[in-house]
Order: structure tokens, then sequence, then C-alpha cells
């Protein structure tokens, strides 16, 4: 009676341990038939120098098309660079309008002196003309052979002095009006701040933090008026659908899969929501499974790792339990 029942027991034992190893068989995740989980992308934008939050346009969990305006930010170097292009400008002017007062000064002293100088010359003429003829009255009346031509030679000097003087003062005069038309540094060192100051608000385009794509406003860290340092994190931004997936290839599974294949990613909760993936990568070594994905709870089951593109456009959520399956070509 005891041999029968050990052996009984015996074949009890062995039909358990083939239902066991056939249940571990049908409910272990492979490639054929496994769970893992979609992967949505998060960035954080982050400012690449000290600035002010000047305005925020979005809230947590709105939806944004790629170049939407999601901050204004003021840029503290921009802005103190700013003012000292206004302060340099302004003491230019003074500089400028005071140079060109002291070439007007110059030229209204140029014309006194020319003016001075040509009327003592003309009275220096209008005299020795004045001597000449009283000199031909006398020759004439005492019948003199020899006419003294000294005043007449006076009268030359001072004419071609006269000549002279006016040529020199006209070009004195030509080259002040000359230097005041002309551009005067500080006009030019004006200019080159006016379009260094253009420049900054051209650059201030960049202060305008847009989507880099259709997402979501994950999280906003600052707030309107803050201040944040270079590199600081202003918001996380996310994809509207999880451009990604990661599962696990049962390790006796791993030869039947490559990258490049094709997989069916379907919902596990709701097997009617579907899409298309590929196989980006296959890790290249085996871990541990997470425990959500066995049948047994505490059985320790090993894979590779398998990252997928998803189809884009989907209606998945983030970090959604999916079953794979491979399309067999």
């Amino acid at each position: 009676m005891s041999k029968k029942i050990k052996s009984n027991f015996l074949i009890l034992l062995g039909v358990l341990s083939l239902l066991v190893f056939l249940i571990i068989n049908c409910v272990y995740i492979g490639f054929d038939d496994y769970v893992g989980q979609t992967i949505t992308s998060k960035i954080d934008i982050n400012t690449e120098h000290d600035i002010y939050i000047e305005d925020i346009l979005v809230t947590v969990g709105k939806k944004v098309k790629q170049g939407d305006v999601l901050m204004v930010l003021k840029s503290v170097a921009i802005e103190n660079e700013n003012a000292e292009i206004e302060v340099g400008l302004k003491n230019m002017n003074k500089v400028e309008n005071l140079e060109a007062s002291t070439i007007q000064a110059n030229i209204i002293k140029i014309k006194t002196e020319k003016n001075q100088k040509l009327a003592e010359l003309q009275a220096e003429l209008k005299n020795a003309q004045q001597e000449a003829e009283f000199q031909q009255k006398i020759f004439l009346s005492e019948n003199r052979k020899v006419n003294d031509q000294s005043k007449n030679v006076l009268i030359e000097t001072i004419k071609e002095q006269i000549k002279t003087t006016t040529k020199e003062y006209d070009d004195l005069l030509a080259a002040n009006y000359k230097i005041l038309n002309l551009p005067q540094q500080g006009s030019i060192d004006a200019e080159v701040y006016k379009q260094k100051k253009s420049n900054n608000i051209g650059n201030l385009n960049y202060l305008k933090i847009t989507a880099p794509y259709d997402g979501i406003i994950s999280t906003i860290y600052v707030s309107k008026g803050q201040f944040v340092s270079r590199h600081g994190a202003l918001l996380n931004f996310s994809e509207l659908a999880p451009s990604k997936s990661i599962a696990f290839v049962y390790e006796r599974k791993t030869l039947s899969i490559k990258e490049g294949d094709s997989v069916n990613i379907t919902s596990r909760y709701n097997t009617k929501k579907n899409m298309k993936g590929k196989v980006l990568a296959i890790g290249n070594k085996f871990v541990l499974m997470p425990q959500k994905i066995s049948e047994i709870p505490n059985l320790e089951f090993f894979g590779r790792e398998i990252y997928i593109s998803n189809f884009p456009n989907n209606s998945f959520l983030d970090n959604e339990s999916i079953i794979v399956n491979k399309i067999e070509e």
C-alpha cells in the first residue's frame, strides 16, 4: 500500500511539475506576447543668459504648436548694454554739437578777420591812388620830364595783397565748411552705437522662448518677474504623444528579433488601441524584468530591453502598459 501511495505521489509530483513548467512557459511574457510601456520624451528648456522673466504666456497642461511663444525674457546683459549705449549717445551728441559750434564760431572769426584785413588793404589802396593822382597833377603842372612811378607800384602791390588775402581767407573758410559738413568722429561713433543697439533689439527675438515642437507644458519652474541665472531651467516640455516604447524580450527569444524589425503595439488594457512601431535598438545585456510585466508575482525573469520607435500622432498615453508582437514578414 505504501509503495502505491509513494508511486501515486511521484506521479502527482511529476504532473504538478509539468503543469508549473507549462504555466511558466505560457504566462512568461516573451517577445511574442510581452508587456512594456510607452515613453514620452520630456525636456527642460533652459536660459543661456542671466535674465528676468518678463511674461509667461502658457500654463501647465496647455497644448502648444511648434513655434508658439511660451515665455518672454529680459536679458540683463543686453538691458545694461543698451543703457550704456543711451548714455554714450547723449555724450556723443553733446560732443558733436560742441564741435559744430566750435567750427561755426571759427568760421565767423575768419570772416571777421577777412573783412577787417580787406578793409585795411582797401583803405591803403585808396590812399595810394589818391597820392598817385596828386603826384600826377604836380607832374603835369610843373612840366616835369620824369614821372615818379613809386605810387603806381605801391598800388599794384596792394591790389596783389588784396587778391592774395582774399584767396587765403576763402580757402580757410572752405576748409572749415568742409569740416562742418563732413561726419565728425562723434557722429561716426554714434552711428556705430546706434547699429549696435539695433542689433541688440534684433537679438531680443532669442529671448522669446518658443515651443521646439508640438507638445504639452508639463511644468513651469519660474514666475513672472523672477531673476534666473545662466543655464537655469524655465519649464519642462513634453511631446503630445509618446514617440518611443521600451519592452523586454524573453532571453530565449533574443535571436528572433533584430534592429529594424516592425512590431505591433497594443494597449494592455484596451486591445482596440494599437499602433505600429519599429525596433530602434536592443540592450546589450540581460536585465531583470520589472515585476509588473509578470503574471506570476515574485517570480523573477530575465530579458533584454528593446527600444521601439512609435508611429507618430498616436493616441497612447505616457507610461501606458503595452503588449508587443513582432510582425512577421
